[in-house]
Formats: C-alpha cells, structure tokens, sequence
C-alpha cells in the first residue's frame, strides 16, 4: 500500500472544482495544440493543494515541477539559476511568490513575456542575454495583493482556491486513512474535521498521528480512542487548538481593553507574524476573537475555549 496520501490526478484531487475546471480547460487545450499553458497563479490560505495542483499539472504534460521557495530567490542571479535548467513545458513552482523582492520579479518579466533573460557568464563574467526553453510559471501565494502590478499581469490564469467545506474535509479524511492502508470510524473522521482547521495538509497530517495510536493500541483501524489518544500526544483540542493559540486567549483573557499586536507578542512569547498569518486567522474564524481599531479582544466564546480546553 502506498505511503503517498497526495493525489497524483485531479480526479483523486478533492475539492476546489472550479479550480480544476480552469486547469483542465488549459491543459486539455494545450495538449491538443502541442503548447504549453500560460503561467498561472494560485492564490489562496496555505495547506489547500497549491503544491499538490502544480505536480499534478506536470504528470499531465508529461513534463517535471521544479519546485523552490520565494525567500530563497533574493536576487535575480538566484532566480537566472532556476530558470536556465528548465526543459519545454516544465513547471517552475514558486511558493510565497509574494514574498519575491521586487528586484526579482522585474526580472522576471522578460522571462515570463518573451523566455528570455540577461546574466553573467563565463570566466570573464560577461553580461549575455540566454533564450530559455518555453516553461510554465506557477505561483503560489497567500496573498496576491503583495505581488507588482505587471507581475500579477504575466499570469494568465489566476486561480483562486476556496476554504473547505466539512463534506470535502470528511472525503480528505476517509481517502488518507485509506492510502495509509488503514480503516476510519466516523467518529474519528468527525473529530479530524472538528481540529484541522479546515485545512487539508493538517487533516492529513493528523491522520498519519492517528494511525501510529492505532498501531500501538493494537487497533485495526482509527478509532475514535486512537484519535483522541494522538490528539492528546499532539496537545491539540476541540476546534484544532494548539498551545499556541491557547497562550494567545490567555494573553487577551479578562483584559477589558483591546490589546494590539505587538503587545500580544511580547507576552506570548510568540513572533507577530506567526501570531497575525497563523493563529489569528483561526481564532477569528472559529469567533475567539475580534479585531478592533485598537487590537484584539477576547470573545465569549474564546473565554468558553480557553476555560474547557
């Protein structure tokens, strides 16, 4: 049985349909017509099946994803690099795009327009201009809005991934376990859609938690004790609270005035930008907090959490 719970097809591929329809719609067109699709652009919360779309894209152009990270790519020598070893048709995933400086995207302008780029080479370090092979571009961001306006121009296709919905989160579930080579009770899927925060990398990843409890509770399959015994180990509760998210209520707990971020981060204990693109988000969705004009400041409900785990 395969240890490999990602989808290796779109039709293995759950949720986001509108999604798969756009890069179906390419892809089939560019097959036909022995191109390759314009550079797309995937927009949308992180652990959604950004990466896992781009590979899947390459297995059907029969062609390689190279796979690399904006905060890598700090100058355009890091990113002439990239792009000269790439092959016709082969994907070039940029995670975080966002985060490229913008000397980097400017540079990557001509790349994505006319696949051509000027570097140094050779022993005398000249300045030449390299044709490069026609590849696809695609990148991944949490937030489209950092990138430059011509940058966000070069895509051809923007494709924006939505939030899960519980009965896609369930089917997520069900077919991990499954590719794990392991059964799942329906309450243990309940419990995996109540704390993955509606992400699918985190459902996977609790599943493969799951199955190592049921292995050495000598289960056959997860059960709603194996779950609960990994989510113990984890240290992660009902609605996918973890300690950190914990030590952010506890901070805004009993406090009558709102309190911004960085003053949650210095008694937390815990960097700002962890607090405001990881915790945050959750807590405000599940309705543990609320932002104001002043900072934050705890709910009902978040006091409910924080007092019955």
């Amino acid at each position: 049985m395969s240890q490999d719970v990602r989808p290796q097809s779109f039709d293995e591929f759950i949720g986001q349909d509108h999604v798969k329809q756009q890069l179906n719609l390419a892809l089939d067109s560019a097959v036909m017509r022995h191109d390759v699709i314009d550079h797309v652009l995937l927009a949308g919360p992180a652990g959604t099946g950004k990466t896992t779309l781009a590979n899947i894209m390459a297995k059907r152009l029969g062609t390689r994803c190279v796979e690399t990270i904006a905060n890598v790519m700090k100058k355009p020598q890091d990113a002439a690099n990239n792009l000269i070893n790439l092959r016709r048709g082969d994907i070039l995933f940029i995670d975080e795009i966002h985060a490229l400086p913008v000397t980097v995207q400017e540079y990557l302008y001509t790349a994505l327009e006319d696949y051509k780029i000027n570097t140094i080479a050779g022993r005398n370090r000249k300045a030449v201009t390299v044709n490069l092979q026609k590849f696809i571009l695609v990148g991944a961001t949490t937030n489209e809005g950092q990138l430059t306006g011509p940058m966000l121009s070069r895509f051809g296709l923007v494709c924006n991934l939505k939030p899960y919905n519980d009965t896609d989160l369930r089917m997520i579930a069900m077919r991990g376990s499954q590719a794990l080579g392991i059964g799942i009770t329906d309450d243990a899927v309940n419990l995996v859609v109540d704390r993955c925060r509606g992400v699918p990398r985190l459902a996977l990843r609790q599943i493969k938690r799951m199955r190592d409890s049921a292995t050495v509770m000598r289960r056959n399959a997860i059960d709603r004790e194996s779950a609960l015994h990994a989510y113990k180990v984890l240290q992660i509760g009902k609605h996918g609270m973890t300690n950190q998210d914990r030590s952010v209520l506890s901070v805004l707990s009993g406090k009558s005035h709102a309190t911004g971020l960085q003053g949650i981060a210095s008694e937390s204990n815990i960097d700002q930008e962890t607090i405001a693109n990881l915790i945050e988000p959750h807590l405000l969705q599940i309705g543990a907090i609320v932002r104001t004009p002043r900072g934050r400041k705890i709910t009902n409900i978040g006091e409910d959490i924080l007092k019955n785990g």
